[in-house]
């Protein structure tokens, strides 16, 4: 039994499944609409292999297919657009990443995970606690009263995972103090509002002499790959009643995130107050 339906427990579902064992996977959210669910992730070598070997070959060529790009190259400059004299002998080519990362939008990715797992995963139930019987096995206990008897548990659910917080209750974890605020727009849009081309070609960092800094990326997409793999694609059905474009997944953006200390901008229960615009005046 695996706790859990993100891009941990999802491909454990698949490799297992794959390899001939009985698994069954329980994941608290019909809908994952955190804010970094909009945004995309980078695969590196590890995570590929990793995935190769967990998906059945059809969904390891869908995930392929419908890979975005991002840039590959890295700039710094201060807030003036200029090169920072504290980092030397700058050139535009410090900073390259490997050529295998790989972008992918997570919505995406859940997509393609969750797209041979329906007989295997259970949405709309939250894990509340399990128990070891005396034959070694375990028990896992959900919020609807209901139990599940396995030989194995998986704590999939992420850095506030219960399963965790049981089995080793003193293991915590601690708040950096680091906050992000990020936000997106369409390639299109930032072509009209005149956006310099460099920030749609290159990962940008902007770093300035007393304040936070910003971080500006892009991710390209095929619109066209999509079509051939059904459900995969198309902003996905548990997003559609979700205004704005954040949680689009076939149509290439730019995308910015500013890193600055807890409290500067405000404590995060006024931020979580706030639209859009009222985060962007700030």
């Amino acid at each position: 039994v695996i706790i859990g339906g993100g891009p941990g427990g999802l491909p454990l579902a698949l490799g297992l499944k794959k390899s001939g064992i009985e698994v069954a996977l329980f994941e608290k959210s019909t809908v994952r609409s955190d804010y970094v669910q909009g945004f995309r992730m980078r695969i590196q070598q590890k995570g590929l292999d990793s995935l190769q070997a967990c998906l059945p070959p059809r969904l390891f060529e869908a995930f392929l297919a419908t890979l975005g790009r991002s840039p590959d190259q890295s700039l710094l400059f201060d807030q003036h657009l200029r090169p920072p004299a504290s980092i030397g002998d700058w050139t535009p080519s410090s900073g390259v990443r490997s050529h295998q990362d790989k972008s992918v939008s997570r919505i995406t990715l859940r997509q393609i995970l969750l797209s041979d797992l329906d007989d295997i995963v259970t949405v709309g139930r939250t894990f509340t606690g399990y128990q070891i019987n005396e034959d070694d096995t375990v028990t896992a206990r959900f919020d609807d009263g209901s139990s599940i008897d396995c030989d194995l548990l998986v704590g999939a659910d992420g850095v506030a995972s219960r399963v965790r917080k049981q089995l080793l209750p003193h293991a915590t974890y601690i708040d950096t103090g680091a906050r992000r605020l990020a936000g997106k727009m369409t390639l299109q849009r930032a072509e009209q509002l005149g956006v310099a081309a460099i920030f749609l070609s290159h990962n940008v960092g902007i770093k300035s002499t007393d304040g936070p800094r910003l971080g500006i990326s892009s991710h390209h997409v095929d619109a066209t790959s999509f079509q051939r793999f059904g459900l995969i694609g198309g902003g996905g059905p548990g997003h559609r009643d979700i205004s704005g474009f954040h949680f689009n997944n076939v149509t290439s953006y730019i995308w910015w995130n500013i890193a600055y200390p807890n409290g500067v901008l405000g404590t995060d229960e006024e931020l979580a107050t706030l639209d859009g615009q009222a985060l962007l005046d700030i």
